[in-house]
């Protein structure tokens, strides 16, 4: 089981991401990468018979969640704003009003956290018991997805930080709802201020 469960990550996980950033493609091919990888993924967890409760699409602990996702949502907007501040980033003019940015910052944060939360994080508890080795891997693959992006080294810094918030909150908060929430308004506001991302406001593709 460890073996196949390595070979699903480094399948699934490191070769698509490594694939273009060794041979760069341009923003409107990388879908021909990613959407098979997810029909991938969508498969495995038919055939691992991953529930909806497993995969985080859970209300019982809706309550007991909200708590800890608010502040950390919250403290994370906040540091952001800072460091856009600190670089002398300005949000860029009008983006907040595009539709296609709004929806894409929803609908990718919600994938992103499916995959890398819902399914991946009970992969990793199969083959580790110790809390922090989970809550890092799971942070340094969701954080390596952000190579392939301009200013490589602040888009891995910020998203390994926030993988492992994101991480270790759903370790022991798994609410695929919330976490998308989160995700969503970090991901709103450090792509709106141009932290992390393609960083061309002139490009309407939103990864983050």
């Amino acid at each position: 089981m460890y073996d196949w469960n390595m070979v699903e990550i480094i399948l699934l996980f490191i070769l698509p991401v490594y694939f273009i950033y060794k041979y760069p493609l341009a923003y409107r091919y990388r879908p021909f990468i990613f959407i098979p990888t997810l029909i991938g993924i969508s498969i495995l967890i038919l055939l691992d018979n991953f529930t909806f409760y497993r995969l985080g699409f859970r209300i019982d602990n809706f309550k007991s969640s909200l708590l800890p996702y608010l502040l950390f949502t919250f403290l994370g907007c906040i540091s952001l704003v800072l460091i856009a501040k600190h670089f002398n980033k300005k949000f860029v003019e009008k983006r907040w009003k595009n539709t296609h940015f709004l929806s894409m910052c929803v609908v990718l944060s919600f994938f992103q956290e499916l995959v890398y939360r819902g399914y991946l994080m009970p992969k990793l508890q199969n083959m580790f018991t110790s809390v922090f080795t989970i809550v890092l891997i799971n942070s340094l693959i969701f954080s390596y997805i952000h190579i392939i992006y301009p200013d490589k080294i602040r888009n891995l810094l910020l998203s390994f930080v926030g993988g492992t918030g994101f991480a270790f909150l759903y370790y022991y908060y798994p609410n695929i709802y919330l976490i998308t929430v989160s995700h969503s308004m970090l991901n709103f506001t450090a792509v709106l201020f141009g932290l992390i991302g393609p960083n061309n406001s002139k490009n309407k593709q939103v990864f983050g």
